[in-house]
């Protein structure tokens, strides 16, 4: 599995994922499709998940529930984010407690 390493410059590494910010990527897995909860809160779960994460961008993935984004350290590392996340409790339907944040050693770009 590709590592990630942070670095200052540019990596000469094939299958490492080089970060020359501050930024980190990682698998949200909230384990529900968030689209299904967006009724009574503006924008719903799924908006309110990535206002208080605050991602530099991100793509949730069809109805599987997992997001795929790139955040910013200054904001926290994967367990800090994974435990506002969590303590955002019961939204709009959708219960966050038992959602996950992983970080990822690879990044898939398609066109």
């Amino acid at each position: 599995m590709p590592s990630v390493t942070k670095t200052n410059g540019t990596g000469v590494t094939n299958n490492t994922l080089y970060v020359t910010d501050e930024l980190y990527p990682v698998l949200i897995d909230t384990g529900a499709n968030l689209a299904s909860y967006s009724g009574n809160i503006n924008g719903g779960a799924l908006k309110l998940a990535v206002e208080e994460l605050r991602p530099v961008m991100y793509q949730a993935k069809g109805t599987s529930g997992a997001i795929h984004a790139v955040l910013d350290s200054r904001y926290g590392n994967a367990a800090d984010v994974e435990a506002r996340l969590q303590a955002l409790g019961n939204v709009d339907g959708y219960d966050f407690s038992g959602a996950t944040v992983t970080t990822v050693g690879n990044i898939t770009f398609a066109a």
